[in-house]
């Protein structure tokens, strides 16, 4: 009667008060306010012993406006790790793509209309088969942990949330006092909202009087949410417990997802945010020097057979990080020429002969990494001259004439050959800013030698000498200012108004070894002006990293299977003992629970084959299945259930699928239509690359090309079939990611980079 009387009255109060605010979004923080501390009235709840299925509750608590928590790093990277990629297989992995595929898409967030009609109130959908399978969809529990740990807390959960409870001198349990406070806010009005995506919600103060259910997590009281329509369900893709509904799936993100998203990276919503500790703020020096290149072949080739203290000598400053070696058999080639008379040859007539012997030692290479080398531009092909000289005796020549004719030819060819420039940076500097590039000083030219071919004519053995030139890029000398690396310290700045997920598998694919990748965006600091900034961080471990794990409850335990957990966001909060609002930073791992099909038991029975069918079982039967992981859509298609074999052998089949061009592309110049230098050039641009083993599900064509915005130079596109083309328009080092598919669905990504000077 106590808790039905306090629903009446609260519900009649929002109807008779006409409210007409009908959208609401929660700000996620970490649990850092007085009143959370109190894990007894709703805050910091973990999974129920005893509940069954159990998604973990809270990895944080409702801000007030103000004081919300977001990402300020653009461009973030996901992988998976081997545990992912064995039970999911390529379809897993394909449908986490899709899932941040939902986020890539979004427009710049203020783009969007005032009233964000563009949006549905729902988009949340069910599959009957894969409902009565019991399958949760991985698509959509990939979005909905994402988009809280972008800052968005429950609505449904916190529209209405306990602020404290006081038992008066001689009352007794649930003659409580409470304060119940409203974290949901209307995305349009900036006002504190009772609705959902259109939904009004209630509250019922449910109190358990003393008892607690958990003891890890001693919840007593909360205002527990209600719809004042019976037919209410889910709609928010923020909403908390899509995970527990088996069949439903998400068609897109909501208005209230959109507005919540809006109101965290818009750039109208300016925060005093603390300095994200991974990452530098470029600050550029007013003293203008000169800065010259160094040859990357020579490089390349002293790096393989010089230990790494005599590398560092050869190049003052170089910071090598690690170091990993090896040895080769090499083989040398000795060959001299002797003349002799062959048997019955003419009186006079001698033969140039070849004596070859070989030498066979062992040479240590040597690997490394660096902390400040820096290429400027790397080509994959250089310019060779092929120089072909014969020696031959004229036949008409008088007898005993020891007299030779010399014949050189020259061909000019394309060859596979690393070639290029670089610099290294100096202490405490981000990157040179050039202002004037200066001429070249020249090209450098390696001669190899290689075994003569010996040609048989007439009745002298002429002989052909081949030797192969290659021209590649020397030192480059240009006018700079240094850019030195700042700390990134709080300060003022606007939302960034898109974020963007990019996938970085593993080296190679989805092994244990991740190359780290130099990650270049832009911020705008707000003081008496914007200001934008450039920003640095070396993303050194994924962003986010999907793996898996047996996530149920241990020997004589109680029936606690976690569907899930994530990590709890990476809070940086003021330094002014405020709760908010703060940053997150990038480093979280989601774990999904890889126990495969599994039924709960109540009481010492067996199951029969119906018990494994439907949620809840049979009548008849003690076994109810639990859950199991699918990917399925509002097609007729049959799901998707995990793990896979077909899945699996598609993975096998990505291992052989790549992107082959170069990292370093040709550099462009502003105003310059984009042809570097002629290589690897299309009609119409630069063509990228992408191949496969033939001999194991070969690549098929057609291959289509895609990258994330706006990660190619200002100017340039690539389109669908791979060419980048265009006149750059503004300098500057531009990363980007490239994704390729092929007609048998196999994708393939590679970061690639391109230097635009002035």
């Amino acid at each position: 009667m106590f808790h039905s009387i306090k629903r009446f009255w609260f519900v009649l109060a929002l109807l008779l008060g006409g409210v007409q605010s009908m959208w609401g979004f929660a700000l996620l923080g970490p649990i850092n306010e007085p009143y959370q501390m109190d894990p007894t009235i709703g805050y910091g709840l973990s999974p129920i012993q005893g509940m069954g299925n159990a998604f973990p509750v809270d990895i944080g608590a409702p801000k007030n406006f103000g004081q919300g928590y977001r990402w300020n790093t653009p461009t973030n990277y996901y992988a998976f790790d081997a545990s992912f990629a064995t039970f999911f297989g390529s379809n897993g992995m394909a449908a986490v793509d899709q899932a941040f595929a939902m986020f890539n898409s979004l427009s710049n967030v203020s783009s969007y209309s005032p009233t964000l009609s563009e949006w549905p109130f729902k988009s949340s959908r069910v599959n009957f088969n894969a409902e009565a399978l019991g399958l949760l969809d991985l698509k959509s529990a990939t979005m909905q942990i994402m988009i809280e740990e972008l800052g968005l807390a429950s609505p449904d959960r916190w529209t209405w949330a306990l602020h404290d409870r006081f038992l008066p001198s001689g009352a007794v349990c649930p003659d409580f006092e409470y304060i119940v406070i409203q974290r949901n806010f209307d995305p349009v009005t900036d006002n504190y909202s009772a609705y959902v995506n259109g939904e009004l919600l209630g509250y019922t103060i449910l109190d358990l009087c003393g008892l607690t259910v958990n003891p890890a997590a001693p919840f007593e009281a909360d205002a527990e949410e209600f719809s004042t329509d019976p037919k209410y369900t889910l709609t928010a893709v923020a909403a908390g417990a899509l995970t527990e509904e088996p069949g439903t799936f998400f068609t897109g993100f909501t208005r209230d997802d959109i507005g919540g998203l809006r109101y965290l990276y818009g750039a109208n919503t300016v925060f005093n945010e603390p300095g994200d500790t991974n990452s530098v703020v470029f600050a550029t020096n007013s003293t203008t020097t000169l800065l010259t290149t160094f040859n990357l072949a020579i490089f390349e080739a002293q790096a393989l057979t010089n230990a790494p203290t005599m590398l560092s000598n050869l190049y003052p400053g170089l910071i090598i990080t690690s170091t990993t070696n090896s040895f080769r058999q090499v083989v040398t080639t000795n060959f001299t020429f002797e003349l002799v008379s062959v048997p019955q040859a003419p009186a006079g007539i001698v033969t140039l002969v070849p004596v070859v012997t070989l030498t066979t030692n062992f040479q240590e290479l040597f690997f490394n990494t660096y902390a400040n080398l820096v290429i400027l531009h790397m080509g994959g092909l250089a310019t060779e001259t092929i120089l072909q000289t014969s020696v031959t005796k004229d036949p008409h020549s008088p007898a005993n004439t020891p007299i030779f004719d010399t014949n050189v030819v020259a061909t000019l060819v394309l060859t596979p050959f690393t070639n290029g420039d670089f610099y290294i940076l100096q202490a405490n500097q981000c990157a040179p800013d050039v202002i004037l590039p200066i001429a070249p000083l020249g090209t450098l030219t390696s001669i190899t030698n290689q075994l003569p071919v010996v040609v048989l004519s007439g009745t002298a053995i002429p002989t052909t000498f081949v030797f192969n030139e290659v021209q590649t890029f020397t030192n480059f000398t240009y006018q700079v200012q240094e850019v030195d690396c700042a700390s990134n310290n709080a300060t003022v700045r606007q939302g960034m108004e898109h974020i963007t997920f990019v996938r970085r598998d593993f080296d190679p694919l989805l092994s244990a070894n991740w190359v780290p990748v130099t990650n270049t965006y832009h911020l705008t600091a707000v003081t008496n002006t914007a200001i934008v900034q450039t920003l640095q961080r070396v993303v050194s471990r994924p962003d986010i990293l999907f793996t898996t794990a047996d996530l149920t409850a241990g020997p004589g335990g109680m029936p606690l299977i976690s569907v899930l957990n994530r990590s709890v966001p990476n809070f940086n909060t003021p330094n002014n003992g405020q709760p908010g609002p703060g940053t997150i930073s990038p480093g979280i791992t989601i774990t999904l629970n890889d126990i495969g099909p599994v039924a709960i038991n109540d009481g010492p029975y067996f199951h029969d084959i119906g018990g494994l069918i439907g949620i809840g079982g049979t009548p008849g039967t003690n076994s109810a299945f639990n859950f199991q992981w699918g990917s399925f859509d509002a097609t007729t298609n049959a799901p998707v259930i995990y793990p896979s074999t077909a899945s699996l052998i598609s993975l096998e089949a990505e291992l052989y699928f790549q992107v082959t061009t170069p990292l370093m592309m040709p550099s462009g110049k502003v105003g310059s239509v984009y042809i570097p230098n002629g290589l690897g050039m299309g009609t119409n641009g630069f063509q990228l690359q992408a191949a496969g083993a033939t001999q194991f599900l070969p690549p098929q064509s057609p291959y289509l090309w895609s990258t994330n915005a706006p990660g190619l130079p200002a100017g340039l596109m690539l389109s669908t079939t791979g060419i980048i083309s265009g006149t750059p328009t503004t300098a500057g080092t531009n990363q980007f990611t490239v994704q390729v598919t092929d007609a048998g669905a196999r994708t393939a990504f590679k970061s690639l980079q391109i230097i635009i000077t002035q």
